[in-house]
């Protein structure tokens, strides 16, 4: 539901925020949810999430003390694989919790300023194009 108005306040142009466990909690299951999905609909566009040596890394940059909000999105032949934790990786994304999780839920433009993308950006296109659902 929280994401659902975020993406009402985008849409309309006002700000809106969510706690940041709770936008910690959408992202992990959005992550679920692109996976399931790249196993049950192999003609989706989650499928062709592969390829060896290549990550994500999204990193919450409000979390207080204590929650963990950095994901690693790791890509092997067979797809990709995700955990939360902090790991170097091909392309970062950093903001608030609230940004990340509107942003991933659906995809939202990255050139707004208030999140950071840090390494290679045709990555993170590349996942935000193909990691849907709905």
């Amino acid at each position: 539901m929280a994401i659902h108005r975020a993406d009402a306040a985008i849409t309309a142009g006002v700000d809106y925020e969510i706690a940041p466990d709770i936008a910690a909690d959408a992202i992990d299951e959005w992550l679920d949810i692109v996976l399931l999905l790249r196993r049950l609909d192999p003609g989706s566009g989650a499928a062709e999430l592969r390829g060896a040596g290549r990550s994500i890394h999204l990193h919450a940059t409000d979390a207080p003390p204590g929650l963990d909000a950095e994901w690693l999105i790791e890509f092997g032949e067979d797809g990709f694989t995700w955990r939360r934790g902090h790991a170097k990786a091909t392309v970062a994304l950093r903001g608030p919790a609230h940004r990340g999780a509107a942003r991933l839920l659906p995809a939202r433009p990255l050139d707004s300023g208030r999140v950071e993308v840090i390494g290679e950006r045709e990555l993170l296109d590349f996942w935000l194009e193909r990691a849907t659902f709905g």
